[in-house]
């Protein structure tokens, strides 16, 4: 006889475990939440993070901060075009020169260095390091700033320079930087706080053009051409040096074999902001002048200027003299000038002062031919009482002064000149000739002759003409000073202006 018994309970294990009696089974019961095992995570040290991704001009190479999970950061070079690689321990900051040669980084001081209770030297800055990609060497270069590449080409040859600015070294008895300020990546002294440094320029190539130069508080390199502008604290350069201590000079240097040395000097109260343009030879920059008010604040008194180089780039060529020409001040206020020599005519002639305004119209043959510019808006003629206002004075006996006014000062500079080239021109030489040139040497040359003087001068958007009638000016000792006192109402004391007198011809006071 069969078991139906064992039969029977063999068949309901089965069914219990068949797919279809589970899946009724679980339906009727509560679920559980089922988890998932966590991943077992790898080593620190198996992950990074990339950052300040720079890649090269022709887009050969590539670089980018490598922070780990442990120990130092560095960074790393990659080849686009290869598997070739390259590591600067401890960088930070990377950047690839414009030829793509070389790649620079800032380095960190160790993380067991760092950690101690004092840096290991006392001068701010960090090392620099440069990578040559060509074959893997590096140089170093400490105490570092700031630096720039700068790079320029000529068609035949190529040109790259390193410019750095490197810290001063501490005195003895100088307490170096905290832990936190040496350790920290170096920036760009902010103006305030006037850090100098001694500036050096290196040939990547070893053409052997390297200078340095000291005390430099900011400088700024043209990234096209071989040119850097620089700013010396107390400069001590041979026959530029400062009388008084506590002034700027801003030089500004060529360093290429056809322009090498000084192309231009300027002596500033404190000299910040420099800037070049990037298509031309144009630097801007200002000058501050600090003073203290009565009520004890400190003010500040800025003023605006730019150096151009009209020549090309690569013909650029120094200046064996005349190191301060090309500077123009940009920001003159001229309704703040002409207020200027207002006060200076109401001093001479008090409650007899008349103020008259002509506009120009071109080929009068009075005072408007001293003047003579398509760029002329029109002039402002201070006189006595007796003064009859006519379209365009002869007669300058009751008139002292003369203020015309151009379109900018571009074109005040431009009639300055011409009429200083005129007044050394005899009306002789242009008898019988027609136009304003003739007309306005024939003018002068009546100044001279009728026993008349005078001055003119060129500031901002204008140019102005002092007349000087009589054995004895109505201020003053002499006409000398009487000079010196109109010169000073619109420019400052130590600033040198170029003056033409009909009598004497061109001069600078």
């Amino acid at each position: 006889m069969r078991n139906t018994s064992a039969l029977h309970w063999t068949l309901l294990i089965a069914l219990l475990g068949s797919p279809g009696c589970a899946s009724a089974q679980n339906s009727t019961a509560p679920q559980e939440v089922v988890q998932k095992r966590a991943q077992t995570l790898r080593d620190d040290s198996d992950f990074r993070a990339l950052q300040n991704l720079v890649i090269s001009a022709d887009g050969a190479w590539m670089a980018a901060e490598e922070r780990p999970g442990r120990g130092d950061a560095n960074v790393r070079v990659w080849s686009t075009e290869g598997d070739l690689t390259f590591t600067i321990e401890r960088g930070q900051n990377p950047r690839i020169s414009r030829d793509s040669r070389w790649v620079s980084a800032l380095q960190r001081p160790p993380l067991e260095d760092s950690r101690t209770a004092k840096p290991k030297n006392k001068r701010a800055g960090q090392t620099l390091v440069l990578l040559d990609t060509q074959d893997g060497s590096q140089r170093t270069f400490d105490f570092v700033l700031s630096h720039d590449w700068t790079y320029s080409y000529d068609g035949t040859y190529t040109s790259m320079h390193l410019v750095y600015l490197q810290s001063p070294e501490t005195k003895p008895d100088e307490e170096g930087p905290s832990q936190a300020e040496a350790t920290k990546p170096a920036k760009r002294p902010a103006a305030k706080e006037r850090k100098a440094g001694t500036l050096h320029l290196v040939h990547m190539t070893g053409d052997g053009n390297d200078w340095a130069v000291q005390n430099v508080t900011e400088y700024a390199t043209h990234q096209r051409s071989r040119h850097v502008a620089y700013v010396v604290h107390d400069c001590q350069v041979a026959n530029h040096a400062h009388e008084e201590t506590g002034r700027d000079s801003l030089h500004i240097v060529g360093y290429s074999a056809r322009n090498s040395g000084i192309n231009a000097i300027y002596d500033g109260e404190k000299i910040e902001g420099l800037c070049w343009a990037p298509d031309r030879l144009t630097l801007g920059f200002l000058d501050k002048t600090e003073t203290t008010g009565n009520d004890g604040k400190r003010r500040v008194n800025s003023a605006l200027y730019t150096w151009s180089w009209s020549q090309p780039f690569d013909n650029a060529q120094p200046l064996p003299r005349g190191w301060r020409r090309g500077f123009t001040r940009v920001d003159t206020p001229t309704q703040g000038l002409l207020d200027d020599v207002s006060e200076f005519a109401k001093e001479v002639l008090g409650e007899r002062l008349r103020v008259h305004f002509t506009e120009y119209k071109r080929g009068d043959l009075g005072v408007d031919a001293l003047f003579e510019s398509e760029e002329l808006i029109g002039y402002t003629t201070f006189s006595n009482d007796r003064y009859q206002k006519v379209p365009s004075t002869v007669n300058l006996k009751d008139c002292i002064l003369f203020a015309a006014k151009y379109k900018n000062q571009k074109s005040a500079e431009g009639a300055f000149n011409h009429l200083k080239a005129n007044s050394v021109i005899r009306a002789s030489e242009v008898e019988g000739m027609a136009g304003p040139t003739p007309v306005q040497i024939r003018f002068l040359e009546k100044i001279k002759n009728d026993g008349d003087g005078g001055m003119f001068t060129q500031q901002g958007s204008y140019v102005f003409f002092l007349t000087e009638n009589g054995e004895e000016p109505p201020i003053a000792a002499n006409w000398k000073d009487y000079e010196n006192l109109f010169l000073a109402s619109i420019a400052g004391d130590d600033e040198s202006m170029e003056t033409i007198r009909p009598r004497e011809g061109p001069s600078e006071r």
